[in-house]
């Protein structure tokens, strides 16, 4: 970890402000343990696009995950044209408009409910494409309201009891995702949970998919646990399992760089970046990221309360403390900030959009995006 943040403290003069900076040497070490864990399971683990779709990314993880899996037709293309391999897509309902390019690209499709399932399988001509049905496995342990998709009045996947009676000629497997940022016993804990309802069904099915949610990389995540439940889960029923993490693909991989530009007075830094705009789950889950150098709260003799530079109050990032004073034009660096940032990431206010970069195993950086004026109009214009 400390030589991790010299490399990152070496060369955040050198990006633009504000600027995202994958760390290759990171990104590549999650991929190696998602792997490792395919090859001691033989489970299958796809790339949450939704998460994280840097197409200048995937030459480094693409070698090690199975694929990925995409919620819309732009997704679904930039996967087949940059990532490759198996190409998984779902969506709570499809446009009519894009369905017959969506199939252009996909190995599998996925449906959220059976009226979807009839309305299009008369449009699904080609024999190599998998077929799969999403349900809500209905049981929600008070996770974020915004991100809950167990509860019983989610509208993501047919209710559980409804698969009993249904006839499932021509569909090749099922589709879970039931967990947010969980851990291997959340996962032990949903699967015997459903496995009496769904276990039936699994004898005439060739996969079963359990969605993203997983921390896989995470040093706190019980591997030891989760590996014999998937290859018990594989072995009894005689099917592929997949996993679709999003988080855990480039988790601690990437950065948010920033800078100070105001003091405005005692105990306010005003930075030029953004939760609102560059870093939403900031706000989503009212926690603050971590900065490296400083410590969350008052710990330290140097206070501050970090907020961005757009004009809505309530756009803070956090409170932090400093051994040293902060002063403009001083560097922050949030760390964990590859997941749920490019992807979501707005012109709110005309702010600038930062810049992506790579940091490469060597040392060098190197620019990847920078958006100008022009990318702020063409989306409006």
């Amino acid at each position: 970890m400390t030589e991790d943040i010299s490399r990152i403290e070496s060369v955040k003069s050198k990006v633009d402000s504000p600027a995202y900076l994958l760390d290759d040497k990171l990104l590549e070490n999650n991929c190696k343990s998602l792997g490792q864990l395919q090859k001691e399971t033989g489970v299958s683990i796809l790339l949450a696009l939704k998460a994280f779709s840097v197409p200048s990314a995937f030459k480094i993880i693409s070698p090690h995950l199975t694929g990925t899996c995409a919620s819309s037709l732009n997704e679904a293309r930039i996967a087949s044209e940059h990532f490759g391999k198996e190409i998984h897509v779902y969506s709570p309902a499809y446009n009519d408009d894009d369905f017959d390019e969506l199939l252009e690209y996909a190995s599998c499709i996925v449906f959220n409910s059976f009226t979807q399932w009839r309305k299009y399988k008369d449009r699904i001509t080609r024999s190599n494409i998998d077929i799969g049905i999403r349900f809500n496995a209905g049981h929600s342990k008070d996770d974020i309201k915004l991100y809950d998709a167990r509860a019983a009045d989610c509208r993501l996947g047919a209710e559980l009891d409804s698969l009993q009676g249904f006839d499932f000629e021509r569909i090749n497997g099922l589709h879970c995702h039931a967990l947010f940022r969980g851990s291997a016993e959340d996962f032990t804990t949903l699967w015997r949970t459903i496995e009496p309802t769904i276990g039936p069904l699994l004898k005439n099915m060739q996969w079963l998919n359990f969605g993203g949610g997983h921390l896989l990389t995470d040093p706190n995540y019980n591997l030891e646990i989760l590996k014999p439940l998937l290859i018990e889960i594989q072995e009894k029923y005689a099917l592929q399992v997949y996993l679709e993490p999003g988080q855990a693909v480039v988790s601690n991989a990437g950065y948010l760089i920033a800078t100070v530009l105001d003091i405005p007075r005692e105990g306010f830094a005003i930075v030029d970046c953004s939760p609102i705009a560059h870093m939403p789950e900031v706000l989503e889950m009212s926690s603050a990221p971590v900065l490296i150098g400083a410590e969350v709260g008052n710990k330290r003799k140097h206070v501050y309360q970090i907020g961005s530079n757009s004009c809505v109050s309530g756009d803070v990032i956090g409170k932090y403390s400093f051994k040293q004073p902060l002063k403009p034009g001083d560097r922050l660096v949030f760390s964990d900030m590859a997941h749920y940032t490019m992807v979501r990431n707005s012109n709110f206010n005309g702010l600038k959009t930062p810049s992506i970069y790579h940091l490469r195993s060597s040392g060098q950086v190197d620019l990847i995006k920078r958006f100008t004026y022009d990318d702020f109009f063409s989306r409006l214009s």
